[in-house]
């Protein structure tokens, strides 16, 4: 079954509104200081540094569309937006509507996904200004949306209708400072040619820091290694998660259906041979980019594919907050329980 964030609609946009009012997650104390402390932002070249507030985590298909829509609804100046596949009618209005009550509205789609070519004519013809992003990337495949310079949502899904309805995905609503700022810097680069340095920041960005972080992070497992999905084709990747696994570490990997993902039928059996657990998802499509080492979490757009990795434009980041890693663990115990067994 699908295990809803603790947040309503309601809570999302409070806490976007309010800056995360303590009343927002009661269990804790009040974060002290502005939205992310001086010593918070000194230590932001450290991807698994916490980050004040926490973040917000949706977790798909239910959460997606209700509370991706709201954020967008809530935007006053501008909306800044890098979308693999952007089809979905009710986003495009949203957009629309965003542009018409004078937000600035900027969309930025992969140059060579046909799919989102109706949806950018029509953002055109009604004043959204549209770009394809550059030829840079063997995909544009990152899932963005920031809001009013002050918030990043970044995703694993696309504003599709198999992301809204049949797909299991997560998003994470990012406030911190230094995290958006990278996220601007991320888009402007992509968006006009502006000036990028990523030398010092908290997102896994590819082609820039994607492959070697999450080696990286896959190899800091010590306590447990779990991972939900869509395929793991990367050969590093995949060599590292069964160095795990014969190392004694607890590795468990949810995948998607083979009926869907072929090969991830022989991938599975490689797995369980080097001493790892694996299953199949059969009740959504698993389109979520999840990784779970230790106490950290890793959700964004990157697939585990060399080209994903090295070649393609993608964002994430770590979660190491308990409030926002809860949710993702809960959620990856519901759906290991529901797996297919090979």
């Amino acid at each position: 079954m699908l295990r809803h964030t603790a947040w309503s609609l309601a809570l999302v946009a409070g806490w976007f509104l309010t800056g995360c009012s303590p009343e927002a997650f009661p269990d804790e104390a009040p974060d002290q200081g502005d939205v992310e402390t001086q010593e918070q932002a000194a230590g932001s070249c450290d991807p698994y540094q916490k980050r004040n507030p926490a973040p917000l985590v949706l977790i798909g298909p239910e959460d997606f569309e209700p509370e991706l829509l709201a954020l967008i609804d809530s935007a006053q100046a501008s909306l800044d937006v890098m979308m693999y596949q952007l089809t979905r009618t009710s986003f495009v209005t949203a957009l629309v509507a965003a542009a018409n009550r004078g937000v600035a509205v900027r969309v930025l789609l992969d140059p060579d996904e046909g799919t989102s070519n109706a949806s950018r004519n029509k953002m055109l013809a009604a004043g959204v200004e549209v770009r394809d992003a550059p030829d840079d990337f063997a995909y544009a495949h990152a899932k963005v949306v920031i809001v009013d310079a002050d918030l990043a949502a970044i995703l694993s899904g696309n504003m599709n209708y198999h992301t809204m309805v049949s797909e299991r995905n997560y998003a994470v609503l990012d406030r911190a400072n230094d995290d958006v700022a990278d996220a601007m810097a991320i888009f402007e680069h992509d968006w006009s040619g502006a000036q990028l340095d990523l030398a010092c920041t908290r997102l896994v960005v590819a082609p820039d820091n994607a492959r070697e972080r999450l080696v990286a992070h896959v190899k800091s497992a010590d306590e447990r290694l779990d991972m939900a999905l869509m395929y793991l084709s990367d050969a590093t990747l995949r060599s590292e998660v069964k160095k795990r696994a014969e190392a004694g570490v607890p590795v468990r990997v949810l995948l998607a259906n083979p009926a869907w993902m072929p090969s991830n039928a022989g991938v599975a059996d490689q797995l369980i041979a080097a001493g790892a657990e694996a299953r199949f998802m059969t009740d959504y499509d698993l389109h979520a980019k999840l990784i779970i080492a230790d106490d950290a979490a890793f959700v964004g757009s990157e697939n585990m594919s060399f080209t994903s990795l090295t070649q393609n434009r993608e964002v994430g980041l770590f979660i190491r907050e308990k409030k926002s890693r809860t949710p993702i663990e809960d959620q990856f115990e519901d759906d290991w329980a529901a797996g297919a067994i090979p």
